[in-house]
């Protein structure tokens, strides 16, 4: 949230930023077979099987997996949270029979609930090329976002949300995000493997890192950052 803030603020600055329409339903009719995720995901895998000289059953199967990981990791968490609203609809009424019936009372849910909006899903179909290029270009980095394809309409969801649906913006706050989570994981893959590493949970081969998606929030930079600097990593 941060970030579509920071990035919210810089476009307001930027004259005719709001006058530029972009449709996002228009941009997935027009993208046709392509612009499902699945297909698209598998495409993705299929460029990555070949840019390592994998095998032809290794390419076919690097595909499949991400396609596959991509169209069920964010259905299984929004049939979850789906699950979940009854709950906080029955929580909110309990709260107002206790406390005030006339005070607003407001139950928090997961983004999951928001990832069936339109410009959200175009957005994250969008930005994924953009991360994949990213992971090329941008300097020193040694990890590819496999598993954050799968997370994007997570991070476009909530960009959808702070630009009131504009499809432009929620695609510049997507892919600074992305720079972000990037350089996060960048930073502490070391205290990240370090930590597993120790604690026995998993054995990494030599030369191999760790990273998990929720390292790229601000005060879990500072910290490692603030190891590197005091030698402890």
């Amino acid at each position: 949230m941060p970030v579509n803030w920071v990035v919210n603020k810089i476009m307001d600055l930027i004259p005719g930023v709001d006058k530029i329409d972009i449709d996002a339903e228009a941009i997935q009719k027009k993208l046709g077979p392509i612009g499902e995720p699945a297909v698209f995901a598998f495409f993705i895998g299929a460029v990555m099987g070949l840019i390592s000289r994998q095998t032809p059953v290794a390419v076919l199967q690097i595909a499949v997996s991400i396609s596959v990981a991509i169209v069920l990791l964010p259905r299984m968490v929004s049939l979850l949270m789906e699950g979940m609203s009854p709950i906080s609809l029955a929580a909110r009424d309990f709260a107002h029979k206790k406390l005030d019936p006339n005070q607003e009372i407001y139950i928090g849910m997961d983004i999951a609930l928001a990832i069936g909006d339109q410009t959200a899903i175009t957005a994250s179909l969008l930005l994924i090329p953009i991360t994949v290029g990213l992971a090329f270009v941008i300097p020193g980095n040694e990890f590819f976002p496999t598993a954050t394809l799968g997370a994007l309409i997570y991070i476009t969801a909530l960009g959808a949300m702070s630009s009131r649906g504009r499809l432009l913006r929620t695609i510049v706050m997507g892919t600074a995000f992305v720079v972000w989570h990037l350089f996060a994981l960048n930073i502490l893959a070391d205290v990240c493997s370090m930590v597993m590493n120790n604690s026995g949970v998993v054995d990494l081969a030599e030369g191999t890192r760790t990273a998990a998606f929720a390292l790229d929030s601000s005060i879990n930079v500072v910290i490692g950052l603030l190891g590197k600097l005091l030698g402890w990593v």
